[in-house]
């Protein structure tokens, strides 16, 4: 059976023949020459207008062996991203007398810019690849085999605990941020089982946020991801008038690398 593209070629091989007077035995017998001439004329002709994307991103790989003090890198941007780092770096963004950013610290900025100014002391055998992207088109997503640093350890942290009440104020929960580590505070709750002779006492980040207070019921509060630095303390007491009823109280949160 013919395919469809031999049925095509014989046509055009056909209609040469017609136009130039010359048998189709004649065509085939002289068809590499006939190839040839196509891919020469080929060669000659222009290459079409391919429509060419945009590119939303830059790549500056910084030497940090040098040293720099506010040097300006002039580009538009609204993203910069640091692709790997492994020595300090800080950098100014749009006016060099703007707050420094460290960026072993913070590994992705968005925000409009048109200047970058990067300062850092100098660093034998230290490097850094910054990525600036434009046009609110251009992200990155760290994968497993990428910058190791971007991955942070966290340890849940959840603190329930129960007591007697006394006449005297007592530890109900007690979070101390452990050393080298950022707390990120989620959720206090509170409860008793007689709530008309309990009082507790709140301390979030070594603050006092009220003390003798009476609850009509359990109650559960809310945090926005409140950071607390290593060593401070959060903490629920609770008493009660001296009858032994038992107070509840709970902790939620994490810790994380500082």
């Amino acid at each position: 059976m013919i395919s469809g593209g031999e049925i095509l070629t014989l046509a055009l091989l056909y209609s040469i023949g017609k136009k130039t007077g010359t048998s189709l035995s004649e065509i085939t017998e002289n068809m590499p020459q006939l190839i040839e001439l196509i891919k020469s004329i080929e060669a000659r002709m222009p290459s079409p207008n391919l429509p060419t994307m945009p590119k939303y991103y830059e790549v500056y790989p910084i030497d940090l062996s040098t040293a720099r003090d506010k040097e300006a890198i002039i580009i538009t941007g609204d993203n910069l991203l640091v692709q790997d780092i492994n020595g300090s770096l800080t950098v100014r963004i749009n006016q060099p007398d703007y707050d420094a950013l460290d960026l072993m610290k913070i590994r992705q900025i968005k925000t409009p810019f048109d200047a970058l100014y990067l300062t850092n002391e100098a660093q034998s055998g230290c490097s850094a690849t910054l990525i600036v992207g434009r046009g609110a088109f251009f992200e990155t997503i760290v994968s497993e085999a990428g910058t190791p640093q971007l991955i942070k350890p966290e340890t849940a942290i959840s603190l329930l605990n129960k007591i007697v009440g006394t006449a005297s104020y007592q530890d109900i929960v007690k979070w101390v941020v452990s050393p080298g580590k950022v707390g990120v505070l989620s959720k206090v709750e509170m409860a008793s089982d007689s709530y008309s002779i309990t009082e507790f006492r709140l301390v979030v980040n070594d603050i006092e946020v009220w003390t003798d207070m009476e609850l009509p019921s359990s109650l559960t509060l809310s945090f926005p991801d409140i950071l607390i630095r290593e060593g401070k303390t959060t903490l629920v007491q609770g008493r009660t008038n001296g009858i032994e009823k038992v107070i509840w109280a709970d902790i939620t949160g994490k810790e994380r690398p500082a």
